[in-house]
């Protein structure tokens, strides 16, 4: 077997090249992964990105999920009726479309109105005039969507702009600044 010098030098740089690479990748998923906790922390605020020492000051702060300490402080019972509640509004919606009638019900707790909120997650579903499905709560039976839209929930920046949408319906009859989402209208508080 005849060697090349050339073909030798030629493997030798791209093994240090692929090295390079291999050391690049590694230190981008550390990052992700110290972000991603970093993120998913109980903390009020965190502070994510790399700045120079002169713009410290700069760093991104990312605002915590308003739904996070609601979801957090639910029973069994109250996720189990929130949950067939979102099916029974919204099983014909994809995942953001649930996603928005969960957001609903938490704007609803986080309201100053009189939603029903002194009574929890329930007192927001059972009040009067509010929820049609709420007589059909122990009838219907939630599946996996209702579960993945809750924890997108929880993990994830809201699909409505704002804790004011607190209205939603077929018609768009309720509310100002109203957004479709699929079959349903989306409104905030007036």
């Amino acid at each position: 077997m005849f060697e090349r010098p050339e073909l030798i030098q030629a493997h030798r740089s791209h093994r240090k090249d692929h090295l390079l690479l291999k050391a690049i990748i590694g230190c981008l998923i550390g990052l992700t992964v110290i972000v991603v906790i970093a993120t998913h922390s109980q903390a009020a605020t965190v502070e994510v990105g790399i700045a120079p020492p002169e713009e410290s000051e700069s760093i991104v702060k990312l605002a915590p999920n308003p739904y996070q300490g609601i979801i957090d402080n639910l029973s069994d019972e109250d996720l189990r009726i929130l949950k067939n509640i979102v099916w029974a509004e919204a099983n014909n919606q994809d995942i953001t479309g649930q996603r928005a009638v969960y957001e609903v019900v938490f704007n609803r707790m986080l309201s100053n109105n009189d939603w029903g909120q002194s009574g929890g997650v329930v007192g927001v579903l059972s009040k009067r005039g509010q929820f049609a499905t709420w007589k059909s709560r122990n009838r219907v039976k939630s599946n996996a969507d209702q579960d993945k839209a809750l924890a997108l929930v929880y993990s994830e920046p809201p699909v409505l702009p704002s804790t004011k949408y607190v209205y939603f319906d077929r018609r768009g009859i309720n509310g100002r600044n109203k957004i479709r989402i699929q079959d349903h209208v989306f409104g905030a508080e007036k």
